[in-house]
């Protein structure tokens, strides 16, 4: 009953702020523009070097440091509770 409370209210206060997001209606065109003027020179470096690859390394080192972090804030909350066994 608690637990469903916390989580109503979690969910509750995501929702408003979710709400107030205006809608999305697409990229601006100076950026879509962007894209496509840089689209040649990324195509010339798959010759020299993988983007793919570096893509993936990236979202790899990005994914480990977000474990990391999540790891550090769960042993911070966990000390902050008071009483705990250890």
């Amino acid at each position: 009953m608690i637990i469903d409370f916390l989580f109503n209210l979690v969910i509750s206060f995501l929702t408003f702020a979710i709400g107030l997001l205006p809608n999305f209606q697409g990229l601006p065109s100076g950026i879509s523009l962007g894209f496509e003027t840089i689209r040649p020179f990324v195509n010339s470096a798959y010759a020299i070097f993988p983007m793919d690859t570096l893509f993936q390394v990236l979202a790899l080192i990005v994914s480990i440091q977000i474990a990391v972090w999540s790891w550090d804030i769960f042993w911070w909350f966990y000390a902050k509770i008071p009483g705990k066994l250890t």
